[in-house]
Formats: structure tokens, C-alpha cells, sequence
């Protein structure tokens, strides 16, 4: 036979009842709004009062987040978003973490904030009951009596704390859901401008690979149907002047000088051409032999011999005795010092000096070209490798080039371990300093 129950024991599990019905309707969804509105029509259920409302705290704001009963059109705007210093009693609450009570507002000294609300709601009795975390203050629930006043029970403060804690935790848990879900789109509007991005890039891919089969025609092109003629041409230019074929005259020869001289220029731009094409395609490897470093220079300034003569320049050759066996690409090595001796060559005066000098080191070949010429401009100096590069870029400029020669000597010391650095003023001549290692011999 059941025991009876009193009255009080009724009570509690009508309580104990209601607050599970809270807590289970706080859990039922993950919306902050949904929860809001839950957790505020729970309390005034659970705590037998007539209306409510939920405050969330943002910095030093009230934001109004659900009520109960609805609010009435003309509710004052004010009251929706307050600051917390003109509401004392709820700051109050949230510093003891303690339920605020007020029996009747109309004897209470409230501040014009508080006592509009209290108003605009019709409130008798108040209950503030904050809301925390561990985080500290989340925000506060305001609910109350309109039909008369009623006393604060001791059961009232177990309610309201009870349904703090669940309040609380149902909001906390909306918030982190929301963070996430706002992670989530934040993730997949990355994910989606990544694929656009994928997409452009798979077509600009398409549009490169296009154009390089454009440029390699073109220089293909260049390779046997422009490199041909010219060297055809330059062939017999230079035949007509060696041997004074048909007798031309003075004026004549001064022509054919002039136009041998422009399709040498011809030839080395398409040659500069060809060699970016080879650099850029993957085909640029290195073919190691045996070789000494101050014939390979020597060749090199013997084969300006022409140009140092025209120009009436000294050009000086200072080799250590020292000098060791090298492994090297010989021949891109013999382009290097065409360049760097025929860039110095190319930008000092007629009179001018170009020294040569290598050295052997510990772990290197030192390199030194050096002119007294025009120099390079200070603000330049850091981009004279660089392709395309060139000092004076003016249609009127005094030197014709491509501006690869210098990138080209780059690529190949790099290919070999090497640096190559420059020290100039303008004004004042310029010193190519190469370190090449002397490598080793490749297994066949």
C-alpha cells in the first residue's frame, strides 16, 4: 500500500516535474532563438508568475532575445536594447550570481530605466535571475507578477536557481552550435571559392599550355626559318668583305659592315631566345668534361679580339698558376664569360680597360670581371639578373640586347653550385664576381 503524500510532497513533484519538462524542452532544439523563448516561457511555468523576458549581455548591453507573453506593438525600442549601467538591479544579480527579488517596484527606489520596464510590462513583483557560465555573466531573466504581489519562498530561490544552471547551459550550448554552424559556412564558402579559384586556375593552366605551343612554334620558327637566312646572309657579307669580292667601294664596304653587324645582333637575339626556350621547357642540363678554367677564359677574350681592336681597349688577362682541372659544361661555361666579357666590352668607352682574373680557392674558382665603363646605377643593381632587364629600356637606347644575357649566366653558375654577384657604380665601371666549385666527372 503507497504511502499518502502531502500536500508539499505534491508540491515538489509537480516542481520536479515542471523543471524536467523545462529541461527537456531546452534540449528538444539547438536555435538560439528557439531556446530563448523556451527557457523563458519554462520559467514563468515553473515559478507560477504571468510574463518574463531573457536579456543576453553584449559588452556593456542588454539585448532583448525572447518574452512571454508576446510584446505589444507599441513596446518601447529603448527597452529592447539598454545599457546595463542604467538596470543596477541586474547588475547586482550578476555580481552575487544571486537572484534579485523586488516585491512590489512600486516601493522600490528603481531608476527611470527599471521602472519604464517594469511599466511597459505591467510588472508587480520582479525576479532577476542571472545567467552564467564559466565564462562569467551570459545575460539575465526578468519575470514578475502583473496580476498582484506575492512573497519570495525559499522555494522560489532553489527554482530560480535550478533554472539558471539549465537556462545557462541550454543557451551556452545554442551559442557553441551556432559558432559552429557559422564555421561551417564560413568552411564551405571557402571550399566553394576554392574550387572556383581550382576552376580558373585549370583554365588559365589550359591557356598557358596553349601559349607555350604558340611560343615554341614561334621559336621554332625563328630556329630554321629566320636563324638560316641570317646566317646565310652574314656569311656572304662577311665573304664580299674578306675578299673583296667584286672590288666594292669604300662607301660600299661601310654598308656591308653596318648590315654584317645587325645580323650578328639578329642571331644572338634569336640565340637568347632559343636559350630561354630550352631553360624554361626542362631541356637545360648540364654535360660535365674535363676542362682548364684559364684556356676556356682565354678562348673567350681571344674571340673578342676583333671588338677590342675596333674600340682600341685593353684587355687584360691574369691567371693564378694554380689553376686545377675543372669539371664543367664547357660550353654554357664559354657563354658565360661571352656574356660577362662582352657586356664589359659593350658598356666601356673606346680606351677603356677590362681585367680578367681567376683565382683558385678552397672550394671554388674565383672569377673577376672587371671594366672602368659606365657602370650601373645604384637603384638598378639588384635587378641586373633579372630577364628582360635592361638599364636603359628607351627606344633610343644606345645598346641594343635582349636583356637575358646576364639571367642566362645566373641559371647556369646556379646549375653548376655557383654565385655570381656584382659590385658597381655608376660612373665609375663594374666587377662580376663568379664562384664556380670544380665539380666532379659525371658516371657515363
Amino acid at each position: 500500500m503507497a504511502a499518502d503524500m502531502g500536500p508539499e510532497d505534491g508540491a515538489s513533484r509537480n516542481e520536479l516535474d515542471a523543471l524536467l519538462k523545462v529541461s527537456t524542452a531546452l534540449t528538444s532544439s539547438l536555435e538560439l532563438g528557439d531556446v530563448l523563448q523556451t527557457a523563458i516561457d519554462g520559467a514563468v511555468d515553473v515559478l507560477a508568475l504571468q510574463t518574463g523576458a531573457i536579456y543576453l549581455i553584449e559588452k556593456d548591453e542588454l539585448l532583448l532575445g525572447a518574452t512571454t507573453p508576446s510584446l505589444p506593438p507599441d513596446f518601447p525600442a529603448e527597452y529592447r536594447r539598454a545599457l546595463l549601467d542604467d538596470h543596477p538591479h541586474i547588475q547586482r544579480c550578476l555580481q552575487s550570481d544571486e537572484a534579485v527579488f523586488i516585491r512590489d517596484f512600486q516601493l522600490e527606489d528603481l531608476t527611470p530605466a527599471e521602472r519604464g520596464v517594469c511599466e511597459a510590462r505591467g510588472l508587480k513583483t520582479v525576479f532577476y535571475v542571472p545567467l552564467t557560465n564559466d565564462r562569467g555573466p551570459i545575460g539575465v531573466f526578468i519575470v514578475g507578477t502583473t496580476a498582484g504581489t506575492r512573497d519570495f519562498a525559499p522555494r522560489d530561490e532553489n527554482l530560480c536557481r535550478t533554472l539558471s544552471h539549465q537556462v545557462s547551459l541550454a543557451i551556452t550550448n545554442a551559442r557553441l552550435y551556432e559558432s559552429v554552424r557559422a564555421a561551417n559556412t564560413q568552411l564551405e564558402e571557402a571550399q566553394s571559392r576554392l574550387l572556383k579559384n581550382n576552376e580558373t586556375l585549370a583554365r588559365v593552366n589550359e591557356e598557358l599550355k596553349k601559349a607555350k605551343e604558340v611560343r615554341d612554334k614561334f621559336l621554332a620558327l625563328m630556329s630554321h626559318e629566320l636563324r638560316t637566312p641570317l646566317t646565310v646572309i652574314n656569311s656572304y657579307v662577311t665573304f664580299i668583305l674578306d675578299r673583296g669580292f667584286g672590288n666594292p667601294s669604300t662607301e660600299l664596304r661601310d654598308i656591308l659592315s653596318v648590315l654584317k653587324e645587325q645580323g650578328k645582333n639578329q642571331l644572338g637575339l634569336i640565340e637568347d631566345l632559343m636559350n630561354l626556350a630550352r631553360l624554361e621547357s626542362g631541356q637545360f642540363r648540364l654535360h660535365r668534361e674535363p676542362c682548364q678554367p684559364g684556356e676556356l677564359v682565354g678562348s673567350v677574350i681571344k674571340a673578342f679580339r676583333p671588338v677590342r681592336e675596333t674600340k682600341d681597349m685593353e684587355v687584360i688577362l691574369d691567371l693564378a698558376p694554380d689553376l686545377p682541372t675543372v669539371y664543367w659544361d664547357q660550353q654554357k661555361m664559354i657563354q658565360v664569360f661571352q656574356n660577362l666579357v662582352g657586356n664589359a666590352l659593350k658598356f666601356t668607352p673606346a680606351g677603356g680597360r677590362v681585367t680578367v682574373s681567376v683565382r683558385s680557392k678552397v672550394d671554388f674558382i674565383e672569377f673577376r670581371v672587371s671594366d672602368n665603363g659606365i657602370g650601373i646605377p645604384r637603384k638598378n643593381v639588384d635587378q641586373i639578373f633579372d630577364r628582360f632587364f635592361q638599364v636603359d629600356s628607351s627606344p633610343t637606347r644606345q645598346h641594343g640586347g635582349s636583356g637575358l644575357g646576364l639571367s642566362f649566366v645566373r641559371e647556369i653558375i646556379l646549375a653548376h653550385n655557383g654565385k655570381v654577384f656584382v659590385e658597381s657604380e655608376e660612373g665609375e665601371g663594374s666587377t662580376f664576381l663568379v664562384l664556380v666549385p670544380p665539380g666532379e666527372m659525371q658516371p657515363a
